[in-house]
């Protein structure tokens, strides 16, 4: 049998949890908040959900998660309070947030995938570079395809 060292352990834990851990994850709770999100996103896809709506989705169709305080939400950089007549939370940041992590073990949790991971990294590797003009960023964000919105635009 091979002894493996405690940094061996460590790095076979990040990939299985890479691999497999975070896929599942996002697979089921973090595309189903998603998912939520997005059905009561503000008409002209701003990323955002008004505050009245997030709240009665919670009270109205019992999605146990839209519950949050204002204070919670503010705290954790979700609320949009640009307009203060109609505060916003904001989709990616409400994902993201550390709540709807999975607490693995005592080491690490399991969190939903970054959607802004994959193009950040695509952007990086097009442009090899520590900086790049207005107009080339412009360029290829404007080709690349996400989720929720189609490549060339």
């Amino acid at each position: 049998l091979t002894e493996f060292s405690f940094s061996d352990i460590l790095k076979i834990l990040e990939v299985a949890s890479e691999r497999i851990g975070r896929q599942a994850v996002n697979a089921g709770n973090c595309r189903d908040i998603e998912s939520r999100l997005v059905r009561i996103e503000e008409s002209n896809g701003t990323g955002r959900v008004r505050l009245r709506d997030f709240y009665s989705s919670y009270l109205n169709e019992g999605t146990w998660q839209f519950q949050e305080r204002i204070e919670y939400l503010r705290q954790l950089g979700v609320l949009d309070e640009s307009d203060p007549s109609m505060p916003c939370v904001i989709i990616p940041n409400y994902l993201n947030m550390h709540a709807n992590c999975f607490n693995v073990s005592s080491f690490y949790d399991l969190c939903c995938i970054d959607a802004c991971e994959d193009l950040f990294g695509h952007l990086e590797s097009t442009i090899q570079a520590p900086h790049a003009t207005p107009e080339e960023i412009i360029s290829l964000v404007s080709a690349l395809p996400s989720a929720h919105v189609p490549g060339s635009r």
